[in-house]
């Protein structure tokens, strides 16, 4: 439980913390496209279309999502899977239909 409960709340917490961050750079700056920008928050929003610049969070609370059902759930057996398979067919549905990525190699 001790490294459960740090790990938990670093992975729910940081993301945001980094999302809120580069909206507020955005707002700053007005444009996602500046050196300073691409340095310090590329790693986020390179490779998605500009309006979904947010996607790379998505995906990470996403993963975070799949292995706290995985870990707390594990008692329930198949039931467990099934509900992570679902989710991950809902991702690519939504990804699909979104199509957040600039290259459709990608998507």
């Amino acid at each position: 439980m001790f490294f459960i409960l740090p790990n938990l709340i670093f992975w729910t917490l940081f993301p945001a913390v980094l999302f809120f961050a580069l909206r507020a750079h955005i707002k700053k700056v007005k444009s996602l496209f500046f050196c300073i920008t691409k340095y310090k928050f590329g790693y986020f929003y390179l490779g998605f279309k500009h309006k979904f610049y947010y996607w790379e969070f998505v995906r990470i609370y996403f993963r975070t999502l799949i292995v706290v059902l995985i870990t707390l759930l594990k008692q329930y057996g198949i039931s467990m899977y099934v509900l992570s398979v679902i989710l991950i067919f809902i991702y690519i549905i939504a990804a699909m239909k979104l199509k957040p990525f600039e290259s459709k190699l990608l998507a």
